[in-house]
């Protein structure tokens, strides 16, 4: 439907904490087989009645007489970081992906489309954040999605935002299908992230036309591009092909006919490249082969292939790119043929649905997110003030960030990434959409006390980091001796300058986007020049 679409991040309130809650979420400490506790519980789903299924799907769970094989059609969704709104002509949105996948379930009279989501479904626009997540939750229940696993940028307003739609009340939203992770533990818990859960799970089956489809998902080693302090009471598992083997052996037991592993993780060079591919696609149980496909994600790249085995059979392996240009613009497709006689996989098919191309759109998934569009218009639409071009390499974009920074904190020097700022902004009205599209991370300003010659010594050996200090001059003005109150962003401060940071240090709880939202409403009634006018104008608001 037609309206003001904007892909944007939100957040209420520069001073204000998110209303998040870190979950009491602390992972487990692994024995030396890396398994030894990993949960059993293997439950199977069956799709909710509330969910909006073409009516050709409606066959029952017997497979038909007449048929020797089903050809089951396996749909990834991978990275769509919450680009879930159309364009202006109405294409490249979900509603438009749902409409092609309607169009798939409608290729036959069989109920043999299985959707899953492989990771990073939510962070990215300002629709997404405003609801933290749920309007996905709800375009993904029309959608009839079978099972979701967990990326990186789901730790990134906390896990228990995501995790809370599994948890059996409908209050709060609730997901009708299951959340998989066979590999996150909880420190403090020593289990699984879920393992109290009905609805977070290492493995699940679908059924389809009589035909158990056992699906497994796990992150990949992705620990380090997460921020330290969103992570931190959590570790991951990486022995990848043992939790493979255990589970995919607990599936099997189970009645599983056909495995599919979700791994949110890959190797951009090619889906053969990516070591846990060829580690599981070479898994045996009873002298057959584990597992019949393999979805990747990760790293926004547009792959698919195969792994040959000794036998002759090919593992497939797919990866869309996920969203491009801030628009959804493909899902994977595979295709399992499945002998219902010999119980075996004959033959495989990979293939790519291009969103773009669609002009049709599911009318329900729409109505969902036309529903959190209204209930958030006034926030999402407001116009802090007008712009000229930014470039988002300007230096000066840079030093308007760290004057913010440090204006807001009263320290002396400010650091910040060059992957904090993400796009370009374009001339006129500097809303939202800009302002989210340009910085989408809710990360928080850390403050701590640091010698002259710490900063130096750091900035000499980043030259991916910027620089502000209060007053004029470069990081070589500092004096090695002096000690410096220090802002820099929590993703910085726990990862790159993890060697240098002190033992003591302040969350201000204060998040870069905001001060600069909060920056920008104070230029009201002006055009914003960024090569002329990148001295803070917010006021001081953190007493150290």
């Amino acid at each position: 439907m037609k309206r003001n679409k904007l892909k944007i991040l939100l957040i209420l309130g520069i001073s204000s904490t998110l209303a998040l809650s870190l979950a009491s979420c602390n992972l487990l400490k692994q024995g030396s087989s890396g398994t030894s506790d990993i949960t059993t519980n293997v439950p199977t789903f069956t799709t909710s009645s509330s969910v909006s299924i073409p009516s050709s799907s409606n066959s029952t769970t017997s497979y038909p007489t007449d048929k020797t094989s089903i050809t089951f059609n396996i749909l990834e969704f991978n990275d769509v970081h919450g680009y879930i709104e159309q364009d202006s002509n109405n294409k490249r949105g979900l509603s438009n992906a749902a409409k092609i996948v309607n169009d798939i379930r409608n290729e036959d009279n069989l109920d043999n489309t299985i959707l899953i989501a492989n990771g990073d479904m939510f962070q990215g626009t300002a629709l997404s954040r405003v609801s933290e997540g749920r309007v996905m939750i709800d375009a993904m229940n029309k959608m009839g999605f079978d099972a979701c696993g967990i990326g990186n940028h789901e730790f990134d307003w906390y896990l228990s935002s995501i995790t809370k739609y599994f948890d059996g009340n409908k209050d709060n939203g609730e997901a009708d299908f299951p959340l998989l992770n066979a590999n996150i533990y909880e420190n403090a818990s020593n289990e699984l992230v879920g393992y109290d859960s009905d609805s977070i799970c290492p493995s699940t089956i679908v059924e389809k036309e009589g035909v158990k489809i056992g699906i497994v998902s796990m992150i990949g080693n992705v620990y380090s591009s997460i921020c330290y302090n969103m992570v931190k009471d959590y570790r991951f598992d990486t022995d990848f092909q043992t939790i493979a083997y255990n589970e995919g052996v607990k599936l099997k037991e189970k009645g599983a006919d056909i495995i599919i592993c979700n791994i949110h993780d890959g190797d951009s060079s090619g889906v053969e490249n990516y070591l846990p591919n060829n580690q599981i696609a070479n898994l045996k149980y009873n002298g057959q082969y584990l597992y019949d496909a393999m979805i990747n994600g990760h790293t926004h790249t547009r792959q698919d292939g195969a792994i040959t085995r000794s036998n002759g059979t090919q593992m497939p392996i797919i990866q869309s790119n996920g969203y491009r240009s801030n628009y959804m613009y493909t899902f994977g497709r595979i295709d399992l043929t499945y002998n219902l006689n010999t119980k075996k996989v004959t033959t495989t098919k990979t293939s790519f649905k291009y969103i773009e191309d669609e002009k049709g759109y599911d009318q329900d998934v729409e109505n969902v997110l036309d529903s959190y569009y209204d209930a958030s218009k006034d926030i999402l639409t407001e116009v802090y003030c007008q712009t000229n071009y930014i470039d988002r390499y300007n230096d000066n974009l840079y030093k308007w960030a760290g004057n913010i920074m440090n204006k807001a904190t009263g320290c002396d020097v400010a650091i910040s990434n060059l992957g904090g700022m993400r796009a370009s902004v374009n001339a006129g009205s500097f809303d939202f959409n800009k302002m989210y599209a340009l910085n989408p991370f809710d990360n928080h300003l850390i403050i701590c006390e640091v010698a002259g010659k710490t900063i130096k010594s750091f900035m000499s050996k980043n030259s991916s980091y910027e620089f502000c200090i209060t007053t004029s001059g470069t990081y070589n003005d500092l004096d090695d001796n002096t000690t410096y109150s220090l802002v820099i962003t929590d993703y910085v401060y726990f990862g790159a300058f993890s060697n240098y940071k002190p033992s003591y240090y302040t969350d201000s709880n204060l998040i870069l986007r905001d001060l600069m939202i909060e920056d920008l409403r104070l230029r009201k009634g002006e055009t914003f020049n960024i090569d002329t006018d990148f001295e803070a104008r917010i006021t001081q608001k953190l007493e150290r």
